[in-house]
């Protein structure tokens, strides 16, 4: 019999399903649900009795096609915002596309082959890696991104945290529209997956009972990824009933923390934080490159609160963070395949965000880099571990103190 999260899984195939043959499906909730799939089904672009071609491109680019014999069939510009340009066809056949800038310059070709009705994406011909960073954020923005480029394409970075070797600095798309923005206004057009830093680090510096409590908001990790004058909250295992000072706990929407003065306030079995401002930009946002910096977006990410306080393993208070740099957590990754995982329950699957398109099918390549790397998922039964990619292409757990290496991400 099928689980909810075997259900929950299946809606999500098909939400995926629908997108890739050009339809949208706007997600009003965490999952998605019938009437959206229903919406996002009518959205398909129709193939009817015709070949369709859709590509896409910068500004002022013009698309043309042409047929047998090198025969010029139709041309059509970008226009000034850039984006996805259609063609019609009423026979199958071999065609080739090329783009060409205001000055008449060829910027690419690509052929396409097509046989059935309906629409066929044909991506740049250009390479991936020759688009500046400008460029990117500019078809990301536009919404087209994902009619030029494919999941799996890589850019290198000219430095990272001072490496130039690309083992540490090529980019990965691990996904498109996939992440919110932390600004409400919908979704980052591009998420990338950094391979792995070459130095190691730690969730936190010791390891008492209940240190998974810090989660993802008060990893020193995550403390790397903040900006200059971005506050860091951290779960404070050390606060009694007779705790003097002012501290802060998280709301019932765990969007935002009320600040509080002990012991007048105390609460037993709440979890209190304290609150850190950066004085500085953190070690890993500092070391991006410049271009790169410029253009990166906050988005929201989702990760449970951990132990402390009133907190168990059965407690699902998921926190959400506001991120520029960021560890995948488990299931966005491995999703609910337990075969990835040497217990069933490493993490909160399910509740920390949705697999991403590149991880739905999987292949060890994707996930070996030779290193063990931290995921953001706090164990759930064990009170100070957390998860990480195991070397072999699994998810493993272990205590928040051992050093590992990081494996960060970030949207355009």
């Amino acid at each position: 019999m099928a689980t909810q999260q075997d259900v929950f899984q299946e809606l999500q195939n098909i939400k995926n399903a629908i997108t890739q043959k050009g339809g949208t499906v706007t997600v009003a909730n965490t999952n998605v649900s019938l009437p959206e799939l229903t919406a996002g089904v009518n959205s398909i672009p129709s193939g009817g009795n015709s070949y369709k071609i859709k590509t896409a491109e910068l500004p002022n680019i013009t698309i043309e096609l042409y047929g047998i014999d090198d025969a010029l069939i139709e041309s059509k510009s970008t226009g000034t915002s850039g984006g996805a340009v259609e063609f019609n066809l009423n026979t199958a056949g071999t065609y080739t596309l090329k783009a060409k800038n205001s000055e008449n310059a060829q910027v690419w070709t690509n052929t396409v082959t097509i046989s059935e009705m309906g629409v066929y994406n044909v991506k740049t011909g250009k390479a991936f890696d020759d688009y500046t960073w400008n460029e990117i954020k500019t078809a990301s923005e536009g919404g087209y991104a994902k009619y030029m480029w494919s999941l799996g394409d890589t850019k290198d970075l000219s430095a990272f945290m001072g490496q130039t070797s690309t083992t540490y600095t090529r980019a990965t798309i691990i996904g498109f529209d996939h992440d919110d923005l932390a600004s409400g206004s919908g979704k980052a057009g591009i998420t990338f997956k950094l391979p792995y830093t070459s130095s190691t680090y730690k969730h936190w510096d010791t390891a008492p009972a209940n240190i998974n409590g810090i989660s993802w908001i008060g990893s020193l990790i995550r403390s790397n990824c903040l900006k200059s004058n971005e506050d860091q909250y951290v779960f404070d295992t050390s606060v009694t009933s007779t705790t003097e000072g002012t501290y802060y706990t998280l709301n019932d929407d765990n969007e935002t923390f009320t600040q509080v003065t002990l012991p007048t306030d105390y609460v037993e079995g709440t979890k209190y934080y304290s609150k850190t401002t950066l004085e500085a930009d953190g070690a890993f946002i500092a070391g991006l490159p410049t271009d790169l910096s410029a253009v990166i977006k906050q988005v929201t990410k989702l990760t449970w609160g951990g132990y402390g306080g009133n907190k168990s393993s059965s407690d699902n208070t998921i926190i959400k963070t506001k991120d520029w740099l960021f560890l995948l957590a488990d299931g966005e990754v491995f999703g609910s395949d337990t075969s990835k995982r040497y217990t069933t329950s490493y993490s909160k699957v399910g509740l920390e965000g949705e697999q991403y398109e590149y991880y739905k099918e999987y292949e060890e390549k994707k996930l070996r880099f030779g290193n063990c790397q931290w995921l953001r998922s706090p164990y759930p039964n064990i009170t100070h571990s957390f998860a990480y990619w195991y070397s072999y292409g699994y998810v493993f757990i272990n205590g928040a103190n051992p050093t590992r290496a990081v494996a960060l991400c970030f949207c355009i």
